[in-house]
C-alpha cells in the first residue's frame, strides 16, 4: 500500500464543483478515496480554507462554514489549515459604458482569499522533503501551485498526482504532475457526510439549506419534491444500482436522474419510469412495496406495475 497525503484547496474545490449544488456537506476522506486506486492508504488529508465573513445578502454563510469545519474535526485523518479573507474597496470603470468620454467609475468591494495557496505549497514541499508519505495528491486547479508540484516530482523525486476540480485544463499543473485528471462533476454527490455527525459531545447537523441548496440559482437547484413524489423517489432508490454499487442520499439520485433527463419538474419521465421498473423488478422492490403496506401493485395496459398508484 502507498502511504498517501492529500492536499485540498477548499476555495478552488468549492467554486469548481460544489457551488450551486447540494453537495457541500462533503466528506473529504471519502472524496479522496473515490479518486484514488485501491493501493493508496490515505494517512492524512490537509484541508486548506479561510473563515469567510458574513455578507449582507447571506449573513449565515460563515455560520454554515463553521458547522462544516466542526464536522470535519470528527474525521481523524483531516486537519484544517486556515488562511484569511481580505476585503477591500477598489475603483473600477463601468463595463459596457455607452459614453466613451464619460469614463464613469464605481467603487467595488473585492474579497480575496489569502495565504491558502501558500500554505498548501509549503505543506506539500515540507512533507515531500521529509518523506512523510510515498505519494502526494493535490486537489486544485490553481496554477500558482505548479512550482511546488514541480519540486516534489523532480527535486524530491516523489510521485505527485493532481486532480483538478475546475472544468478547464490547467496546463501548468498537467505539465509537472506525475498524473493529472479533471474531476467528474458527479463525484462529490457520492461522497457526502452523514446528515448527523457526532463528535463525542454533541451532534452536528448538516445545514438545512445545504440539503437542497435553496440559495442556488433556480436553474441550478436540485429539486426536492414533496409527497407523493418524494416517497416515490425514495422507494425507487434501487435506481442507484444503475450507476453505483453503494447506497447514497436522495439528492444524489435526483441529480443522476436529472442529468440523464429521467427527471423533469420533480417527476419521472417515461424513460425514468421504465428504467426504475427494470431495476425494481430485478431486485424485488415491487414485492417489498406490497409487503410494507402499499398493497398489490396495479397492472398497466402493458402488464407492468405503475410506480405510483
Amino acid at each position: 500500500m502507498k502511504k498517501t497525503i492529500v492536499y485540498i484547496d477548499a476555495f478552488n474545490l468549492y467554486y469548481g464543483l460544489l457551488k450551486g449544488t447540494a453537495n457541500k456537506w462533503l466528506d473529504p476522506v471519502a472524496f479522496s478515496k473515490t479518486l484514488l486506486a485501491d493501493d493508496h492508504e490515505i494517512v492524512g488529508v490537509k484541508y486548506f480554507t479561510s473563515q469567510i465573513k458574513p455578507e449582507p445578502d447571506d449573513p449565515d454563510a460563515s455560520l454554515r462554514q463553521m458547522v462544516y469545519l466542526n464536522a470535519l474535526s470528527t474525521l481523524s485523518e483531516v486537519s484544517v489549515i486556515k488562511g484569511f479573507y481580505k476585503r477591500r474597496v477598489v475603483d473600477l470603470p463601468l463595463a459596457n459604458e455607452p459614453c466613451r468620454t464619460c469614463k464613469r467609475i464605481a467603487a467595488v468591494v473585492i474579497t480575496e482569499e489569502k495565504r491558502s495557496d501558500v500554505n498548501l505549497a509549503v505543506e506539500l514541499v515540507k512533507d515531500a522533503s521529509a518523506s512523510a508519505a510515498d505519494c502526494y495528491v493535490v486537489i486544485s486547479g490553481d496554477s500558482d501551485l505548479a512550482a511546488a508540484v514541480q519540486y516534489v516530482r523532480y527535486t524530491a523525486r516523489r510521485p505527485v498526482l493532481v486532480y483538478n476540480p475546475q472544468s478547464h485544463v490547467c496546463v501548468e499543473l498537467k505539465r509537472f504532475a506525475s498524473y493529472y485528471r479533471n474531476i467528474a462533476r458527479d463525484v462529490p454527490a457520492r461522497c457526502q457526510l452523514p446528515i448527523e455527525v457526532k463528535d463525542g459531545i454533541r451532534t452536528i447537523h448538516c445545514p438545512e439549506v445545504w440539503r437542497c441548496d435553496k440559495q442556488a440559482p433556480k436553474t441550478e437547484r436540485l429539486r426536492c419534491p414533496k409527497t407523493p413524489v418524494a416517497d416515490q423517489i425514495r422507494l425507487e432508490l434501487a435506481l442507484a444500482s444503475l450507476f453505483m454499487e453503494s447506497s447514497c442520499e436522495d439528492e444524489y439520485i435526483l441529480e443522476l436522474l436529472r442529468q440523464r433527463e429521467l427527471l423533469r419538474d420533480g417527476t419521472l419521465t417515461a424513460e425514468g419510469k421504465s428504467a426504475a421498473l427494470r431495476v425494481m423488478r430485478k431486485y424485488g422492490i415491487l414485492t417489498r412495496l406490497a409487503s410494507v403496506g402499499h398493497g398489490q401493485p396495479k397492472k398497466t395496459s402493458d402488464g407492468q406495475a405503475p410506480l405510483v398508484d
